[in-house]
């Protein structure tokens, strides 16, 4: 992402934030108040406010009709998309609802040209039916009173930016980590269960990076990226022709640019790789982002939370608010070669 983009985000906080960020700054500043009393003076005239008080029994996604229910979207969600992988590249995945039978393909057809009086080859394609559900990314953060009493409206932009960052860096690590499904959370990387192509050894790191498209949709991918991390975008920076030094990769920036015309990602979560994936190739379900300020709890401190008992901390008696941000998103690769890869030696130079 460029830095004149990443301003104007920030820049344009304010105008964005939508309900929930304005529940949020009252309850920050008037930390004692019910929240949703603060958001019924706040947001008296806002439309939504009566399905919010509305939806207080427990549904489940297996619920029927789950699907009809479109969670209210927050001005957290266009931040958290702006600043991931898949939020990047949105306009090119395949959007498609929660819990809607998609089709994927195993084994495709392929066309020829016949001559008069010749028969049509015959292909039996295979798919498999599925459906996609959302993963639940969330974080919570544990902030004082005091904070909220000296800062107002700067602290809620402070954790905005905190927490933003957190699910985007999450997501992105769980897309490319290579890491496999967990029933009931995390979806499968799209890289999971591939075997790299070549090491982007520096000898070789034209060749194995001319490679990566090739292996893509059988050379023909519709809307293809490349993908690496801060430490990649380095290194291919650095990549020079050993008898010329010009540089092989011109193009390349600390935060992006283009190889050979294919845009680069780069990512602080994507391993030390550098990957490419088709966009048109990957089913993504964006669902909402949801905020929550409380002020009395008890809370576990601890990133590895259990249910069994656990010694907890009350907010109330600390003098601390606790806000979570939980995201929802889920994707597949809609095709088995969609994605493809090659790691980096990142240690050392690749002149």
């Amino acid at each position: 992402m460029e830095l004149s983009d990443r301003n104007e985000i920030y820049a344009n906080v304010e105008k964005r934030r939508g309900l929930t960020q304005s529940a949020l700054c009252k309850g920050l500043a008037d930390s004692n108040a019910n929240p949703l009393d603060l958001m019924r003076i706040r947001c008296a005239r806002n439309s939504h406010l009566p399905a919010l008080e509305k939806a207080v029994s427990g549904i489940l996604t297996t619920d029927t009709g789950w699907t009809a229910l479109r969670p209210l979207q927050t001005a957290w969600a266009d931040l958290v998309r702006r600043i991931t992988v898949l939020g990047r590249v949105a306009p090119f995945v395949r959007q498609i609802d929660a819990l809607v039978p998609v089709s994927t393909v195993d084994t495709g057809v392929t066309a020829a040209f016949v001559t008069e009086n010749t028969g049509t080859p015959i292909a039996r394609p295979s798919f498999t039916v599925d459906t996609l559900q959302p993963g639940k990314l969330a974080i919570a953060g544990v902030y004082s009173k005091e904070l909220a009493r000296v800062s107002g409206d700067k602290a809620a932009i402070l954790i905005e930016r905190d927490q933003s960052r957190a699910i985007a860096l999450a997501e992105d690590g769980a897309l490319l980590d290579s890491g496999a499904a967990v029933a009931g959370g995390r979806p499968a990387s799209i890289f999971h269960g591939l075997s790299a192509i070549d090491t982007g050894s520096p000898s070789a790191i034209l060749d194995d990076v001319l490679a990566l498209p090739a292996a893509l949709r059988g050379g023909f991918p519709v809307s293809p990226y490349y993908v690496t991390n801060p430490a990649g975008a380095r290194y291919l920076i650095a990549a020079v022709d050993l008898t010329s030094g010009v540089r092989l990769f011109p193009n390349v920036t600390l935060f992006g640019g283009d190889i050979f015309g294919v845009p680069l990602l780069v990512s602080a979560g994507c391993p030390d790789i550098l990957g490419i994936f088709d966009a048109d190739a990957i089913f993504v379900v964006d669902e909402q982002v949801e905020v929550d300020a409380i002020f009395q709890a008890a809370l576990q401190f601890s990133g590895t939370p259990s249910s069994s008992a656990a010694a907890s901390i009350s907010l109330f008696q600390s003098g601390m608010l606790a806000v979570k941000t939980t995201r929802y998103i889920g994707w597949r690769l809609a095709w088995p070669d969609g994605a493809a890869f090659i790691t980096l030696p990142i240690v050392g130079s690749p002149a």
